[in-house]
C-alpha cells in the first residue's frame, strides 16, 4: 500500500510546522546564558500544541504523550529538556510519514 494513503496532509504540514518551532525554540535556550526559557508563553503554545496532535496520532497507550509530558513537564526533582521533547515529535513525524503511528480519524 502506498505511503500517501496513510498521510494526511493538513497533520504532516502540522507537524514539521511543530518541528520547525521547537527547533527554533530549541536554539533559542541553547543560546540563554541563563538556562533558562524566555519565551515561555512560546514554548506554552508550542508544547500544548504538540501535545494536542501527539495525542491524536495514537489510539494505543500513545508512548509519544507519555514520554514528550517527560521532558516537557518541569518542577521539583524533573528537569525540563526541550531538545528531547523535539525528538520525540520528529520520531512521531517519521512514524506517521510511514503509516506506524495513526489514529483513523487523522487519516
Amino acid at each position: 500500500m502506498d505511503k500517501k494513503t496513510y498521510i494526511n496532509e493538513t497533520v504532516h504540514e502540522r507537524l514539521s510546522s511543530l518541528i520547525s518551532e521547537g527547533e527554533r525554540l530549541w536554539e533559542e535556550f541553547r543560546a540563554n546564558e541563563k538556562g533558562i526559557i524566555e519565551d515561555i508563553v512560546s514554548f506554552t503554545r508550542w508544547s500544548t500544541s504538540c501535545l494536542n496532535i501527539l495525542d491524536k496520532l495514537s489510539v494505543s497507550t500513545n508512548r509519544f504523550v507519555k514520554q514528550f509530558e517527560i521532558w516537557v513537564i518541569g518542577g521539583p526533582g524533573q528537569k525540563m529538556n526541550i531538545g528531547a521533547a523535539l525528538g520525540i515529535l520528529k520520531s512521531a513525524k517519521d512514524e506517521y510519514s510511514l503509516g506506524l503511528a495513526i489514529d483513523y480519524h487523522l487519516s
